[in-house]
């Protein structure tokens, strides 16, 4: 899966079991600001990285690793497209 970070992939895919709606999902200022009090720079680093390879990466079947998810793999896709480029907006 992901080179050096796979188990970064995990943080923004958490998020999928918090929302209502995958394919309306805007995310807020908060989640952002949580992950700045969570992890450091490397850790943030390499989440931005797995959500690179992610968006890279639209056949791997990442609902394979998120038991009982509601949400189609497209829908968990496009959810981590979102989240990396709200990242890249800050």
């Amino acid at each position: 899966m992901v080179e050096g970070h796979p188990y970064l992939l995990a943080i923004p895919l958490y998020g999928l079991y918090r929302i209502d709606d995958a394919s309306a999902y805007i995310m807020s200022d908060e989640p952002l600001a949580q992950m700045s009090r969570d992890y450091d720079e490397a850790e943030i680093q390499g989440i931005r990285e797995a959500l690179e390879w992610a968006s890279e990466h639209p056949e791997y079947d990442f609902k394979a690793n998120l038991p009982n998810v509601r949400y189609c793999n497209d829908d968990i896709y496009r959810y981590l497209v979102k989240v990396l480029a709200r990242m890249k907006q800050t």
